[in-house]
């Protein structure tokens, strides 16, 4: 009986064990992906939603806070590659009247996702407290490298006097009604 027992059944105590440290060593390990999901279903897990833009608004949009803390740039890309590779980035179609932007931290020509909690105003002058704040309309969703803009654009607009952005979390909603044409 004693062989029976260390023959057959010690070694399979031993692979019953070896499994599970496998198995419990899988479940503590992340999946090696540190960037913030994507867009889902419902929108962008992070970034800006604009609502009720106009049906005379068409075309697509993207967006920046030139001289916010922190400084954001705002494009339909799921992840940004680093900068100069400023012709990879792409403007969000307007649908429905509304359209959907990641954002993005300018962080030493590095751009990982925005995830924080910031409030930008309608002050466009950096010298007055502001953050340049601006939405830009272009008929493609095209960036031009030697401008570092979308092209070509047919409206830039910022916030209007008194009115603020709140981004909680890396993600915000803008009624195209808080905007007005620069």
């Amino acid at each position: 009986m004693k062989n029976f027992f260390e023959a057959r059944f010690v070694p399979f105590l031993g692979i019953i064990a070896l499994v599970a440290v496998i198995g419990f060593s899988m479940a503590a390990c992340g999946d090696d992906n540190n960037d913030p999901p994507g867009p889902g279903p419902g929108g962008a897990s992070t970034g800006l939603t604009i609502e009720n833009i106009p049906s005379n608004i068409t075309g697509y949009v993207s967006g920046m806070m030139v001289w916010g803390a922190p400084p954001i740039l705002l494009v339909a890309n799921d992840s940004l590659p680093e900068y100069p590779n400023v012709a990879a980035r792409k403007s969000a179609a307007i649908t429905g009247g509304k359209a959907t932007l990641n954002a993005f931290v300018s962080n030493d020509l590095k751009y990982p996702k925005f995830t924080g909690t910031v409030s930008y105003n309608s002050i466009s002058s950096s010298e007055d407290g502001g953050n340049d704040f601006m939405i830009i309309v272009a008929s493609t969703d095209a960036w031009k490298a030697s401008t570092g803009s979308p092209d070509p654009v047919t409206g830039v607009y910022k916030l209007k006097s008194g009115k603020t952005l709140q981004f909680t979390n890396g993600k915000a909603t803008l009624n195209w009604n808080d905007l007005e044409e620069e």
